[in-house]
């Protein structure tokens, strides 16, 4: 990765006002997992996190979940010291996206793939940051919809189905390594 690529990533992460919310070992994590001209869009702590695969030995629910949206996928990953995504969801694969603003004590965001859903649960008092990460999902959401999906190099997982990038040392749905 050239310096140039580094110091963009970094003043990447520094431009939203969330980028507090993370740690600075997660944040250096977060810069070396990214690829070198992606940009971070939005970030926002979450409540848990829901995977419903077809198979139900690989369902899971994850608590104190930090989301991160850039222009290629959508990041799960634990609030802590350290990186450790739960889940890595490319905007390419994503069939249907529901924002449900609740009265009640959360909001959810359902995100349907071919072989998942994930059901993410954002407490009631980000409101506004919902609203706004609706806002930014919706609008990158479509560009990505806009773009011609043959451009896209994606494969499938051997073991669950999941469209994951051709490059892809593991699948980013169920982890077992990618045979191409």
């Amino acid at each position: 990765m050239t310096d140039n690529g580094i110091l963009n990533k970094i003043m990447n992460l520094f431009s939203d006002e969330s980028a507090n919310d993370l740690s600075d070992s997660l944040q250096l994590d977060l810069i070396n997992y990214l690829d070198i001209n992606e940009t971070i869009i939005f970030k926002q702590n979450i409540y848990n996190s829901n995977f419903l695969a077809n198979s139900w030995s690989e369902r899971n629910i994850f608590y104190n979940c930090i989301l991160i949206l850039t222009e290629k996928r959508i990041i799960i990953a634990k609030n802590s010291n350290s990186l450790k995504i739960f889940r890595d969801i490319q905007l390419a694969t994503i069939n249907n996206l529901n924002f449900l603003l609740s009265d009640k004590d959360n909001h959810i965001i359902s995100i349907k793939t071919e072989n998942a859903e994930d059901i993410i649960q954002i407490k009631n008092r980000y409101k506004q940051q919902f609203n706004d990460l609706k806002n930014r999902f919706s609008k990158t959401y479509e560009n990505i919809n806009n773009q011609d999906k043959s451009k896209i190099d994606y494969t499938t997982c051997n073991n669950c189905g999941e469209m994951i990038k051709r490059e892809s040392n593991f699948c980013s749905n169920c982890g077992k390594e990618v045979k191409i």
